[in-house]
């Protein structure tokens, strides 16, 4: 069974059916044991459902890859171990019609049909009965044959583009005579001439008409194309008029597809075809281009990468790409088997950005190279993906050639202007084009050759190999271009940073979402060309983000980086930019669990700010001292701390620092078991944050006023209201806070399952983001947790961990936790024995590892991947290219 999940989940469909043989245990006693009876049901179910899955999909490989006889043994088996599914007995039936073989069909039918009367008192579906009747009429005469004229014949199976083709084909078939013109229009390599040749075949198949394939690639003008299509036609190249009137008159009363491939070099003859359309009002065209030829009548199939619509279709082969590359890599090796290298495989298909050029390419060289060999050329250079084939076009045996071939076809002020945005790692928007010097003109220029690729949201994106070639074009200008990338989004961030607390949080949190991958590109410039300044200014403004967003990691990190960089240039350690950068490593070596950086960071950044003479400055430090000083269980200085905090900020009219002041306020009433005072400062922070608009601070503020409101029913309600803010704008720390939270009161109910799916997915997740410190009570609800289920030896181990990682952080916990966690302990080696020291638990990162163990030991379904997905990435700065 785990076998067969396995397969199933890897999308291995063979593997998956050949491994199923019926119901799980079937004709297997359960003794009358009803909770055994109804979890075998749902085992079979399941199981049952995902086999039909795996059957369905490898019956539309099989189809597809003309394997016939595998099919039909496919679904004999399909119906042998589901006699009572009249679908599959239909595509049994009509297998064996498809191919002549009434008999057969015949026979299937009749089994079904006295299966249904014996079983189930049934009668036969009524398609199933028209299938019946078509066994018994006598065979239609074959139709004459219809060519395809001038279709390139391809010695390489067809991967992938189901869904394309099915709307293709839908397109050409349309009665409406004004729907007669369509386009495949993308970049080169993505394959247009395989598709169009592909759509071609299955059009002939499904229409009967006659279709004409014309490669337009070593043509060079109308006329040349007109004496093509009427040598084609059988008509004389010269004669008695001009040859446009000749060939329309050829034309006219023919009901034929024109498939005219390659036609962007050929953009001066293009008015040839709306006439062309006008005067033969049968005639049907397929054109492939790297742009669009901007006609009314023409109609556009924008190709994207290989399998990225794969998902839209029912036929859609699984994974087509990683299929195009496996097949094309046993032609280069027969010996290669994707067995164990499917990851391998998925990251080298993942670089080729769905390009099916790419992809064949990248499959040749395993001829020559190892797998992993083979990725690391790739993360080099793209001059690694080129073919030796002999019989492959010159613009098509590299990638460079591809590119080339493009890039000679600009106009020449585009040449500057398109490697001008190379710089750009993700998606840009006119305005940030029009401020590297392009135009709203150019743009759309640039997105017509498919040289840029526009987005349902406006922004426009690249393909990452033509982004590379055009850096490559810049030369001795890059340096300039990444120096004017820098300051750009500096700029970027620095306007974005005082809104990441105001009433556009969610909104300014997405966009530095969707340009971080040009942050981390700038930080990276910033800290390899020594701009300490400027790379000091983006790591602060960044510095909200990174925690809302659970990049605790990284963001320290960049911090930690340009910090060390100032310390050699004593004008930068007094600047505000220094002290920010101080404050803010201070904040997330808090979140990681590391408290005696933390201080010695917060009291410079406070010196900084003093000499400075910011008061806003030395108020957020004073707060995030009394948080540590609470943390430390020191909680008369973090009254003190807040103290001073909330006069300056009531000086200055700091409302944001303030309501922050408040929250963190109750929270150590709260520690102090002074609920009354601690949801008085809560709705205080909850009042004023929602005066400046700070959804995260409305969020907070409802979780905390959720823990001390002491009734259960609103309880809930304010932490899934606090959960839904914190979900919007993507605030991972604030989430997996409230998971935990909500999995403590289903606990309190007796729910355990369910609270152990929210426990899990909590530490998970604090995992994930990094945030370590003060976990102790998290371990000692575990603890709680562990006793109930009666696994007492667990439950000494996690609250002998948490008393550790309070030795081992100094984080302490209150008073009356500390004891429930020694009680627990007691309870927990007066029935097991003493219990030996666990290695992991003075480590915050392996004590949280092994809460995650304890939790998938008693339930695993809690890590199932619904229950494991998350958000966010990390990435270890000083490691991003231009």
């Amino acid at each position: 069974m785990a076998d067969f999940r396995r397969h199933h989940a890897a999308r291995d469909w063979a593997a998956a059916v050949a491994l199923y043989r019926g119901p799980l245990l079937h004709g297997v006693s359960t003794s009358g044991i009803d909770a055994l009876d109804l979890w075998l049901e749902e085992q079979r179910s399941q199981l049952h459902a995902d086999y039909l899955h795996a059957l369905w999909q490898l019956t539309r490989q099989y189809q597809q890859s003309g394997q016939d006889q595998e099919l039909v043994a496919l679904l004999h088996q399909g119906v042998h171990l589901t006699p009572d599914d009249s679908g599959l007995v239909a595509e049994l039936a009509t297998t064996y019609l498809a191919h002549d073989d009434p008999a057969q069909a015949r026979k299937v039918l009749e089994q079904h049909r006295s299966y249904l009367d014996r079983e189930l008192g049934a009668e036969l579906p009524p398609e199933l009965n028209d299938l019946l009747i078509r066994t018994h009429q006598p065979p239609r005469a074959s139709r004459s044959p219809v060519s395809v004229w001038g279709a390139p014949m391809f010695p390489t199976g067809f991967f992938g583009r189901a869904y394309e083709s099915r709307v293709i084909l839908e397109q050409l078939a349309s009665p409406d005579p004004t729907e007669r013109w369509l386009s495949i229009v993308g970049p080169g390599g993505m394959g247009k001439t395989r598709l169009a040749a592909h759509v071609a075949r299955r059009y002939l198949e499904e229409q009967g008409r006659g279709v004409y394939f014309f490669s337009l690639a070593p043509l060079e003008n109308e006329a040349q194309i007109l004496a093509t299509m009427l040598q084609a036609l059988g008509m004389p190249i010269e004669g008695e008029g001009p040859a446009r009137e000749r060939l329309f008159r050829a034309l006219a009363p023919r009901s034929v597809l024109l498939v005219l491939d390659n036609f962007e070099h050929l953009l001066e003859a293009a008015e040839l075809l709306p006439a062309l359309l006008e005067a033969c009002p049968q005639v049907r065209l397929l054109v492939t281009s790297r742009q669009r030829l901007a006609f009314q009548a023409e109609r556009v199939l924008k190709l994207g990468r290989l399998g990225e619509l794969d998902h839209r279709s029912a036929e859609a082969q699984a994974d087509s790409a990683a299929q195009l590359f496996a097949e094309r890599a046993r032609r280069a090796d027969l010996t290669f088997d994707v067995q164990g290298q499917a990851q391998t495989v998925a990251r080298i298909v993942e670089r080729c950005e769905g390009s099916p050029l790419a992809i064949e390419m990248a499959a040749g060289l395993v001829a020559e190279y190892p797998l992993g060999e083979v990725l690391r050329r790739l993360g080099e250079s793209w001059d690694a993906l080129q073919t030796p084939l002999r019989d492959i076009p010159g613009r098509h045996q590299s990638l460079r050639a591809v590119f080339e071939q493009s890039w000679r076809a600009l106009p020449g002020a585009l040449r500057r202007i398109y490697p001008a945005l190379a710089v750009f790692r993700a998606p840009f928007t006119l305005l940030d084009a029009q401020a590297a010097g392009a135009s709203v003109a150019d743009v759309q220029f640039l997105e017509q050759r498919s040289l840029l690729n526009e987005g349902y949201d406006g922004r426009y994106s690249w393909h990452e190999s033509l982004r590379a070639y055009a850096l490559e074009q810049l030369g001795d200008a890059l340096p300039q271009r990444l120096d004017w990338h820098l300051r750009h989004f500096l700029a970027v961030a620095e306007e974005a940073a005082p809104q990441l607390r105001g009433r556009e949080q969610a909104q300014m949190l997405g966009t530095l979402a969707l340009v971080y991958p040009d942050l981390r590109s700038a930080l990276d410039h910033a800290l390899r060309t020594g701009a300490t300044d400027l790379g000091l200014r983006l790591a602060g403004a960044l510095h909200w983000f990174w925690y809302v967003r659970g990049l605790f990691r990284e963001g320290l990190g960049w911090l930690d980086l340009f910090l060390e960089q100032a310390q050699a240039r004593p004008e930068l350690t007094r600047s505000p930019a220094y002290a920010l950068a101080l404050r803010c490593a201070g904040g997330l070596d808090r979140d990681r669990g590391l408290k005696s950086p933390a201080a010695r960071r917060y009291g410079a950044a406070l010196e900084a700010y003093r000499t400075l003479g910011d008061r806003e400055g030395q108020a957020s430090v004073l707060l995030m001292q009394g948080i540590l000083a609470r943390d430390l269980g020191e909680y008369g200085r973090a009254h003190e701390e807040f103290a001073q905090a909330m006069a300056l900020q009531e000086e200055i009219s700091d409302l944001q620092g303030l309501s922050t002041t408040y929250n963190d306020l109750g929270i150590l009433q709260a520690y102090e078991d002074d609920r009354p005072a601690a949801r008085r400062s809560f709705e205080r922070s909850l009042d004023l944050k929602r005066q400046v608009g700070d959804i995260q601070g409305v969020a907070y503020a409802l979780g905390n006023i959720a823990n001390v409101c002491g009734d259960p029913d609103e309880d809930k309600a304010l932490l899934a209201e606090s959960l839904r803010l914190k979900e919007q704008i993507g605030d991972l720390q604030g989430c997996a806070v409230s998971y935990f939270n909500i999995g403590k009161g289903l606990q309190n109910e007796g729910r355990l399952a369910e609270a152990a799916a929210q426990f899990y997915r909590s530490i998970g997740l604090f995992l994930q983001i990094g945030n370590l410190g003060g976990r102790m009570v998290m371990l000692k609800d575990l603890a709680e947790l562990a006793l109930e289920l009666r696994e007492y030896r667990w439950a000494a181990e996690l609250a002998t961990a948490a008393l550790e990682l309070e030795e081992a952080t100094g984080f302490k916990m209150r008073a009356d936790i500390r004891q429930q966690v020694q009680t627990y302990l007691e309870r927990a080696t007066t029935l097991v024995g003493p219990v030996g020291f666990p290695a992991w638990a003075s480590a915050p990162e392996e004590a949280l590892e092994a809460a995650l163990d304890f939790l998938k030991a008693k339930f695993p379904e809690v890590a199932s991947p619904e229950q494991t997905a998350v958000r966010g990435d990390q990435e270890k700065p000083g490691r991003a290219a231009p």
